[in-house]
């Protein structure tokens, strides 16, 4: 099945519509689902567990995280998550006229050379994550960082399916699948940092922020470069991975201990990304690059970068930090 290509190219003020039209459209899916699920599912549970307690129901149409949570909030946001995946990417295929196979084309990449995207990607996140809580410490920022589940077993399943599988997956085949294919015939400094940026100001923890664009323009740029989505999703997996392990593992352990196991840790990740970087640089020598068809010059700029739909976006990313810091 051929691609037909519904939205124009070349229109940079279409492309600008699509791009963030569909991140404010997760945006709202996923806030709508969290409120319908969270609501729909406590009243299931206090049905089940405690009766017609009319005092308990009304605690569920709270506003807030629902004060009657019989229901762990991991398994409404995985719920909520899957429910803004489907219709987001649902819209995306049908508006852009996508095949799915067109996310996977067969790439002439060895094992070695994804492990070595993998590793390469993983030590440019970790260093922006450390670069992210060191700027947090020295401004004295009072950011509480999301955490898995301490009180329930099932919402700590949840937790992990989510961000480990739901979020990476998703997240690839919208940034990187949809978005940079966009992008791509702009050149790779237009594609790489217009997905990045857009994809760090989705996370409103100043220290993912950061994490999250050096993430993405590592990934971005491979993607660009190698025109390989899957590696992308293995490096996502493997650094949401990495920072459930070392979360899960070190939790409890003396501050001095867990600061040698991490400075370690990070040591290793370090000569490991920068090896695997250097050897794909020699690689990505001999690939051909897209050819850059379309000048990305002011005005394409500002006809992509601040339409009235980015515009809104701007908006929302403001409101959600303004939100996150007044806590």
């Amino acid at each position: 099945m051929r691609e037909k290509n519904i939205i124009d190219y070349s229109n940079a003020k279409q492309c600008g519509y699509y791009i963030f039209g569909a991140i404010i459209a997760y945006i709202a899916f996923e806030r709508f689902a969290q409120i319908v699920f969270g609501v729909s599912i406590n009243i299931v549970g206090v049905l089940v567990t405690k009766g017609f307690d009319f005092a308990e129901l009304i605690k569920v149409f709270r506003p807030g995280l629902f004060a009657a949570t019989v229901v762990p909030n991991a398994v409404q946001n995985f719920m909520s998550q899957l429910f803004a995946v489907g219709l987001v990417l649902l819209l995306s295929f049908r508006l852009l006229g996508l095949n799915f196979s067109v996310f996977f084309v067969k790439e002439e990449k060895s094992k070695l050379d994804r492990i070595f995207s993998v590793f390469f990607v993983a030590g440019v996140s970790m260093l922006g994550n450390v670069l992210g809580k060191l700027i947090e410490k020295g401004l004295n920022l009072n950011v509480q960082h999301i955490e898995m589940p301490k009180d329930s077993a099932l919402a700590a399943i949840f937790f992990a399916v989510t961000v480990l599988l739901i979020t990476p997956i998703f997240e690839e085949l919208l940034f990187r699948g949809i978005i940079l294919r966009l992008l791509r015939p702009y050149g790779a400094v237009a594609a790489v940092f217009i997905t990045s940026l857009v994809f760090a100001f989705r996370h409103i923890i100043f220290a993912q922020t950061l994490q999250a664009l050096f993430f993405s323009i590592a990934v971005s740029y491979l993607v660009y470069k190698f025109n390989d989505l899957s590696t992308a999703i293995y490096a996502h997996i493997f650094v949401n991975l990495f920072s459930f392990a070392a979360t899960l593992l070190l939790r409890g352990l003396p501050e001095n201990i867990y600061n040698v196991v991490a400075i370690a840790g990070y040591i290793v990740m370090g000569i490991l990304s920068v090896g695997s970087g250097i050897i794909l640089f020699k690689r990505s020598k001999t690939r051909k690059v897209p050819k850059v068809r379309l000048v990305f010059d002011a005005k394409t700029a500002r006809d992509m970068l601040l339409n009235p739909v980015a515009i809104a976006f701007y908006a929302i990313v403001i409101f959600d930090w303004v939100m996150v810091f007044a806590k």
